[in-house]
């Protein structure tokens, strides 16, 4: 039943971002953070349709193709890919990077979509908007997680966010945006939702900390037994 409403959600975005590519764009996003097919268990390729859809349908907006030229911060990602790719072709075993590069070659394209389609100020408060709100879901699910047990975060979520480090670095990013996105809008609903967002980002920033330091501290012992092991095998040696 998951995997059914999900697939609805996702052809509803692609015909929209037909129609309209930043709609395309903007649900490309919202997969990308929020990873709907984790909470849905399916495995289908939802993200690429999206990115195809999108794509696609960009092909009206080549005449403002000179504007990723136009901004340094674009123009240097676009340079960046060529020493990119010629770690990729002269890697000591190319077939390990191949699947590797193609998805984050797939994450660059779509980057790049942004200066090309979000050409207003109203689409770009509403790229905020999807941001926070698509990384807020990770945040509440494991941040009210981690206080209920505590303070303690066992594990990550899905995808980017596998890992408690992955995790907690989409939490660090997480923070400033939604506090930012309080200032864009008038909305007392949607203010507080963003400001309960950050306090969840926070919480799982805060419990993988304690997470790691215990890690450690169980680490440690076994290094110091090790250590004074190593000490005493060479004290019999030159004995």
């Amino acid at each position: 039943m998951r995997q059914v409403l999900l697939m609805a959600i996702v052809g509803c975005i692609a015909l929209g971002g037909i129609h309209t590519p930043v709609i395309g764009l903007f649900g490309y996003i919202w997969f990308a953070l929020c990873r709907p097919d984790y909470l849905a268990f399916s495995r289908l390729p939802f993200s690429l349709m999206l990115a195809i859809a999108t794509v696609a349908s960009s092909f009206r907006h080549m005449s403002s193709l000179p504007r990723i030229i136009s901004n340094p911060i674009s123009a240097m990602l676009v340079l960046l890919q060529i020493p990119v790719a010629l770690s990729v072709v002269f890697a000591l075993d190319p077939s390990l990077s191949t699947g590797p590069y193609g998805l984050y070659l797939r994450v660059m394209v779509m980057a790049l979509m942004i200066p090309l389609l979000v050409d207003s100020e109203v689409w770009l408060r509403r790229l905020f908007f999807v941001m926070v709100f698509s990384m807020g879901l990770a945040a509440v699910k494991m941040g009210l997680g981690a206080g209920l047990r505590g303070g303690r975060l066992n594990s990550g979520f899905y995808g980017f966010y596998a890992d408690t480090n992955g995790l907690a670095l989409a939490m660090a990013i997480l923070i400033p945006l939604a506090i930012y996105a309080r200032e864009l809008t008038s909305n007392y609903l949607v203010k507080m939702a963003t400001l309960f967002i950050a306090v969840c980002a926070i919480v799982t920033v805060a419990s993988e900390r304690a997470a790691s330091r215990s890690r450690s501290a169980r680490a440690w012992p076994s290094h110091g037994s090790r250590a004074r092991q190593s000490a005493m095998t060479v004290r019999a040696r030159s004995a």
